[in-house]
Order: structure tokens, then C-alpha cells, then sequence
């Protein structure tokens, strides 16, 4: 954000925001000497909004959701898991077999989740399948991805249902992981003491291409899956050991951040929530189910300011977007889904690349913005997400050689991991992919009689 002359707007900029066509026109003079040729301004614009059901989002997932869960008002969502292995180590190579006799035991399959949505004693019946067809490296996937291309149905891999309730039935406790014993036929099929198997990545991909976690029963719980792994036990029996004593080994193949993995994500809705362009609020939702269209009114903006300015030189000093967050209580009263925590706002024609190549907000293309809170009483709150820094892109869609009417963003449900900046502890943004998680909001739209959505604008010419 700019901070030009912003010393003086400090005291006055609560009471500039009007809109434009009732902005005084000697406001300027007001705030700085006619003499000095530098003329201050400020105008309110109320926003065009439309929330949009999303199709698919790119899929770059730091977590997987697995599980369905059916929202009375907003419809059901349902997750499940395409995910290549890593070869735990290159080159490795089994005893020799004059030395010793080498058996497998068995091979688990280990989903560890950090956290859970929904009823912690609903059951979740949980599948895994083999693939028929590689993941690519160099291809991007969407959270529309069909199954049907990857996955050999016929090759069911867990032999016996497996049921997960996140609440133990027995000891009460929290459950964090479910392990699955994998078949027999699996495991003869998937242990060999084949070196050439081991001797890449590559080499390994072509021997077993990966795993679909799906879920065939459940409607009440999904978990968000942030370690998957596949552990295949074996042992040694030294052929001169005349007590056969078993050595004892295992290999754990990752689902990490060196492959590929894909979260695909079904959305149906529920026919409670209708949706309408003059809809007083909009709705933001995930995972990939509706996010909101914001239209700047670039050409209103500019004849604004225009007026105000004249021949001076623009300088777009700050700007405000307010979001203001609808009570949960009117539209979802028995809704248990939390709110969006942080919020994306990005030109609409620069989403799909923007999350494909892993980028990060800017001042001219997209702008991040954290759920905060106000207080009515000391037990109840207003929500709200703000965004202050986007004067750089207002000023450089201005001062373009363009006509547009106006710039459609679109606001997006974002999941941000951040770190420690060196030795200090400030945390700085290091990825923002779409969430995954389920959270949604409802947010006063620009068709809001009582608050409609409006972008503020603080500007000075010279």
C-alpha cells in the first residue's frame, strides 16, 4: 500500500469516504493550500458481486480431504485420494539369498490426520484400489480428475471393509490415524527382491503407478489427511541360524511433497440455496464449491476522479475493501462448517495460472486477507475480512490505455502456509494453494440495502 501524504489522512480519512457524485469539490483545498498545487480527494464506489458455483480448482494439496459430509443447506461434499509413492531409498538391494531367505509379511497402509470435520462417532468406511495409470510430473490436475482414467477397479486392495470412527467406541479417545492391512495379493504382487526395481524413482513408478483412497460409506465426517504412506514389513532368515531367528525390516514408501497427489473433489448441491444475481449476500465456500465475482467499476472510478483531478497527476494513496461477514445464524442455523479463514481476492483471468505456478500475492494481481473479529458485546462478535493494499492495481488499471469498464475479481477460499523469516520470527507467506478444507461464509453483496459491498478510495493529483 502507498503511503503518500498519508500523515494528514490519518485524522480525516474516517470522515472522506462519500460517494463520488456527493465527493465536495473543494475537498483538496480543504486538506492543502491551493499554493502548493497538490489537490487531495476521496470517493466511496458500491461493487457489483455474483457468487458462481466453481467447477474444479487446481490441485496442489499440502493435506488431503477423504470423507463425505452432507450440509442441510449447502449441499453435500465428497473427497477422496490419487496419489503416487516415493521410493524410500535408490539402489537398495535384499540379502543375498545364499546368505539368507528373505519373506514378506505384510504391507499396511498408514493415513494420519491432523484434524476432522463433522460427527466424530459417524463411521467412515474407507477403500483403496490400485492404479492402472501413472500420475505425471509435468502435468497440472484439477480437483475434477475422473478416476475412472487412473484407477483398476478390479483391483480392490483391502480385503476386508475397514470402518473408522474418529471417536474410539471404546476408549472415548480422538483417533489421528487409521492403518489398513493390505491383501495378501497385494503383497505377493507388490514385494520383489528385484534390484532394477529399486534403482529410481522412474524404475519404481513403473512397477506400481500408486493408490485411490476413496470412502464407500459415511455422510457425517471427513478427515484431513496429512501423511499417507505405505509400509511394507519383511524379515530375514539367516540360512547358518539353526534357530531360524527372524531379523526384522520394513520399508515406508511416502506420499510426500516430492510426488504427485491429487484431491478430487465432488460438490452436489442441495437445492436450499438458490442463487441470483440481485442476491443481498454472497457466498464463498470450500472445497471447490462457490466463490464470489467482485467487479471494480474501473470506468465510474475513472470518470470520478477525472472530475476531482482534472490535469493533475493521479496518485491512488489508499484504498479499503470491506467485507463484511453475514451471521451464520440466519442462513445455516444448524450448520457446524466454520468460517473461511483466509480470503484471496485475484483478477479473475490470472486464478488458474496463479495457483498452477505457485505464486504469491501481489499489488497489482491478488490480495490476501485473514477472517478478524469485532466485538458487539463481550460474548458476541461481527466478522469481517479487509483488504487495504490494493492502490497499486487501481492506479495501474487507470493509467492504462484501456476503456474497461470494469475489473472482475473473484474472492477464493485459500489455505496459507507460512514461515519463520531467518533468525528473526516474523512469519512470511511461503505458499497459498485453494483451500481444501470444508469452511464457508456468506458476505453482504453489492445488491446489500443495508451494507452494501464498497471499495474506498484515497487519492491526491499534482
Amino acid at each position: 500500500m502507498k503511503f503518500k501524504f498519508i500523515i494528514p489522512l490519518i485524522a480525516i480519512v474516517a470522515s472522506l469516504f462519500v460517494a463520488c457524485e456527493d465527493a465536495s469539490t473543494n475537498l483538496g483545498i480543504e486538506i492543502q493550500p491551493v499554493s502548493d498545487g497538490i489537490l487531495l480527494d476521496a470517493a466511496t464506489f458500491t461493487l457489483n458481486t455474483e457468487t458462481f458455483p466453481v467447477a474444479r480448482i487446481v490441485s496442489k494439496p499440502d493435506s488431503l480431504l477423504l470423507g463425505k459430509y452432507i450440509d442441510d443447506f449447502l449441499g453435500t461434499s465428497y473427497a477422496d485420494i490419487i496419489t503416487q509413492l516415493r521410493l524410500p531409498t535408490t539402489e537398495f538391494r535384499y540379502m543375498d539369498p545364499s546368505v539368507a531367505t528373505t519373506v514378506a509379511d505384510s504391507v499396511v497402509l498408514h493415513l494420519g490426520f491432523s484434524s476432522y470435520f463433522g460427527v466424530n462417532t459417524a463411521p467412515i468406511e474407507v477403500s483403496v484400489y490400485e492404479l492402472k495409470k501413472a500420475l505425471s510430473d509435468s502435468e497440472t490436475y484439477y480437483s475434477d480428475i475422473d478416476p475412472a482414467e487412473y484407477v483398476d477397479f478390479s483391483k480392490k486392495l483391502n480385503a476386508m471393509p475397514e470402518l473408522l470412527t474418529i471417536k474410539d467406541g471404546v476408549s472415548g479417545k480422538i483417533q489421528k490415524s487409521l492403518d489398513i492391512k493390505l491383501s495378501d495379493e497385494f503383497l505377493s504382487r507388490f514385494f520383489t527382491t528385484d534390484p532394477t526395481i529399486f534403482s529410481g524413482q522412474e524404475a519404481f513408478q513403473n512397477f506400481f503407478k500408486g493408490l485411490y483412497v476413496t470412502t464407500d460409506f459415511g455422510s457425517s465426517a471427513m478427515i484431513n489427511v496429512n501423511s499417507l504412506s505405505l509400509t511394507l514389513y519383511y524379515h530375514y532368515t539367516l540360512n547358518d541360524d539353526p534357530t531360524k531367528a527372524k531379523i526384522k525390516g520394513y520399508h515406508d514408501f511416502h506420499a510426500n511433497t516430492e510426488i504427485v497427489k491429487v484431491n478430487r473433489i465432488q460438490y452436489y448441491p442441495s437445492g436450499t440455496l438458490k442463487i441470483n444475481p440481485e442476491d443481498e449476500f454472497n457466498y464463498i465456500v470450500s472445497p471447490s464449491t462457490y466463490q464470489t465475482k467482485v467487479r471494480i467499476p474501473m470506468d465510474s472510478i475513472r470518470r470520478c476522479i477525472d472530475a476531482s483531478l482534472g490535469d493533475k497527476v493521479l496518485d491512488v494513496n489508499s484504498t479499503i475493501l470491506k467485507l463484511n461477514v453475514q451471521d451464520r445464524k440466519v442462513w445455516g442455523a444448524n450448520s457446524i462448517i466454520p468460517y473461511v479463514e483466509s480470503m484471496l481476492l485475484i483478477k479473475e483471468d490470472a486464478v488458474d495460472e496463479f495457483f498452477k505456478e505457485r505464486q504469491l500475492p501481489s499489488d497489482t494481481v491478488a490480495f490476501l486477507a485473514d477472517l478478524d473479529k469485532e466485538n458487539i458485546t463481550s460474548t458476541t462478535f461481527t466478522y469481517h475480512y479487509t483488504f487495504y493494499d490494493l492502490a497499486s492495481l487501481i492506479e495501474h488499471e487507470l493509467k492504462k490505455d484501456s476503456k474497461q469498464e470494469f475489473l472482475d475479481m473473484v474472492l477464493i477460499p485459500v489455505r496459507v502456509t507460512r514461515v519463520a523469516s531467518g533468525s528473526s520470527s516474523q512469519m512470511i507467506i511461503s505458499e497459498i494453494n485453494p483451500a481444501t478444507q470444508m469452511q464457508a461464509v456468506s458476505i453482504f453483496s453489492g445488491k446489500n440495502k443495508e451494507n452494501p459491498m464498497r471499495l474506498e478510495i484515497v487519492f491526491s493529483g499534482y
